[in-house]
């Protein structure tokens, strides 16, 4: 039953999402999604975001087809943040602006200057301002990553007290260790951040995160009500599987695939691959010659080097999703990578995969998330040191064909269109 049959009157909502599709940042995915199926059950929405960068002109979200059905709901902004910083090629006059910019936002902001909302302004403000007096929006979602614009809204509950104010948090803040520049911060940046951070979360009414262990540490450093925290996971969604039927895997070639970005901080254990590789091609040719990785997204400079040497890794770049998806369905194994301090939550790539009932391959420190994918016997869980008997296991247990597969475990609870009641049920 959907949950607006049972409302005795209409739920609304302003969704404040700094990165939303068409802008291509994986950022734009949770919210573009949850608004689909809040306006699907006929909660009243608006979305408001930053208008998409130019240096991204080219590029199109992959989850734009999730906003067709509200594209009416969503305005679009300009916040002003310096596009040079986002760049994805530099030239040498734009590494020279990009100096230049560097030195103007450590001049003009005390915290962090990577944060994409310092230049939030109060046009926009306004323009928030007017819409909860005229719409009469009784609860407003902020998504919390990038970060400063939430302590720029929440001035606002002051003038609004009838409202719910709710943050989103899909990244970590202070204690993020892979984005947004906060791991390299000094003393006296990160301290201020240590402010607004605590303001934030001492001000919203509801604190959502994507894994208990992040509300875990909000609640520990500032000593909060725990009923003010919800988890809501990342989920896949099955709109985006309606027209992909599993298909019969290759039982020639092992085949991994790995689809998404591939990120900077994960070449730790990516050079681990690399070097069992090396082995395998130099002393056990049975073996690699019949292994293949495929890779689809985008890669950090390192990976091409890496692997030019490897015949069998092959790499596909950006291609539509429908693409990837069908790719997924054939491989025998799909692999994650994880970032040192990023195993406390199952990021999109997991739901995903599970989605189709595929065997995991994690390449990642011990974590959370490598327990979590041995306990319910998803795949396998290659911790450092141990990613080359880790592909030998594999390789072995898929020629036996027994490779790990859990066809009874229940993905439901990561189902967003399941997610999506919880987070209505908070909803004033």
């Amino acid at each position: 039953m959907k949950i607006n049959n049972i409302l005795s009157e209409r739920k609304s909502v302003l969704i404040l999402s700094y990165f939303f599709p068409p802008h291509p940042s994986i950022g734009g995915r949770r919210w573009a999604k949850f608004s689909k199926y809040l306006y699907r059950n006929n909660i009243e929405i608006s979305v408001y975001s930053q208008r998409p960068f130019l240096n991204h002109s080219n590029k199109v979200s992959p989850w734009l087809n999730d906003t067709f059905e509200y594209k009416d709901k969503i305005q679009y902004f300009d916040l002003f943040y310096p596009s040079v910083i986002n760049k994805d090629e530099y030239s040498f006059i734009d590494k020279i602006y990009y100096r230049l910019t560097l030195l103007y936002l450590k001049a003009k902001f005390k915290g962090n200057i990577y944060d994409p909302t310092l230049f939030v302004n109060e046009d926009f403000l306004n323009q928030i301002r007017n819409s909860l007096t005229s719409n009469k929006f009784k609860n407003v979602i902020v998504t919390g990553g990038p970060f400063t614009w939430l302590t720029d809204i929440i001035d606002l509950k002051k003038e609004f007290p009838h409202i719910k104010f709710i943050v989103d948090f899909r990244d970590p803040w202070c204690n993020n260790l892979q984005s947004f520049g906060y791991a390299e911060l000094s003393k006296s940046r990160m301290n201020y951040e240590l402010q607004l951070e605590a303001k934030v979360v001492r001000s919203f009414d509801i604190i959502i995160s994507v894994s208990k262990e992040m509300n875990t540490y909000f609640i520990d450093n500032y000593s909060l009500n725990l009923n003010k925290f919800i988890t809501i996971p990342n989920g896949y969604d099955k709109d985006d599987y309606a027209i992909i039927k599993q298909s019969i895997t290759n039982h020639e070639t092992l085949r991994f695939i790995h689809a998404g970005t591939l990120f900077e901080k994960i070449d730790y254990i990516f050079k681990e691959l690399v070097d069992a590789l090396d082995h395998l091609r130099d002393y056990n040719k049975e073996i690699y010659n019949i292994i293949r990785f495929d890779f689809y997204g985008d890669v950090p400079k390192y990976f091409l080097d890496a692997t030019k040497h490897h015949k069998n890794i092959v790499y596909h770049g950006v291609v539509p999703l429908d693409e990837v998806y069908k790719s997924i369905s054939t491989s025998d194994v799909c692999i994650l990578f994880l970032t040192k301090g990023l195993g406390y939550a199952l990021i999109t790539k997991f739901h995903e995969y599970i989605s189709q009932q595929k065997t995991l391959a994690l390449f990642s420190e011990r974590c959370w998330t490598s327990n979590f994918i041995q306990e319910h016997n998803l795949g396998y869980s290659l911790t450092e040191g141990g990613v080359y008997n880790g592909l030998i296991e594999i390789y072995s247990d898929w020629k036996n064909k027994s490779l790990k597969q859990n066809l009874e475990f229940d993905s439901s609870e990561f189902d967003i269109e399941n997610l999506v009641y919880k987070l209505i049920e908070i909803l004033d």
